[in-house]
This record gives C-alpha cells, structure tokens and sequence, in this order.
C-alpha cells in the first residue's frame, strides 16, 4: 500500500474525481501517473515554461509521496 500524508490526501481529494481509487493504490505509479498527467495539463503558466500555483503544488505532492515511498529514504 501507498503511504500519503493528510496534506497529499487532501491534495488529491481537492484535484482528482476518483480520489479515493487513488489513495487505496497498491502502486506508487497508479498515483504519481494522473499527478503527471495533472502538472502537465493544468500545471503550467501560459508560456509552458514555469510552473503555475497548481503546478507546483502538484511537484510538491509528486515528490512528497515518492520519498515517503522510497525504501531508501527511511
């Protein structure tokens, strides 16, 4: 199972419709693939170059639950 904290939960009950799939995922990718496919659709400001609020939030909450979840890091 995925460990999240309450702050990446509530991130992704606020952006995705199928929140509570995602929380329950028996692989990091099932979570970290539609946070992607959210930085790259919503993420970034007009120039496609900076990231925006929503963007950066999302990499915060990308790379929050990929460290939580690395073996290495504990």
């Amino acid at each position: 199972m995925v460990k999240f904290s309450p702050s990446d939960i509530a991130f992704i009950r606020q952006n995705f419709e199928n929140y509570k799939e995602l929380i329950h995922v028996n692989s990091i990718d099932e979570v970290l693939f539609p946070i992607d496919r959210l930085i790259l659709q919503k993420g970034y400001k007009a120039d496609y170059v900076e990231l925006n609020e929503l963007g950066a939030q999302a990499q915060r909450v990308h790379d929050h639950i990929l460290h939580i979840n690395d073996d290495r890091a504990m």
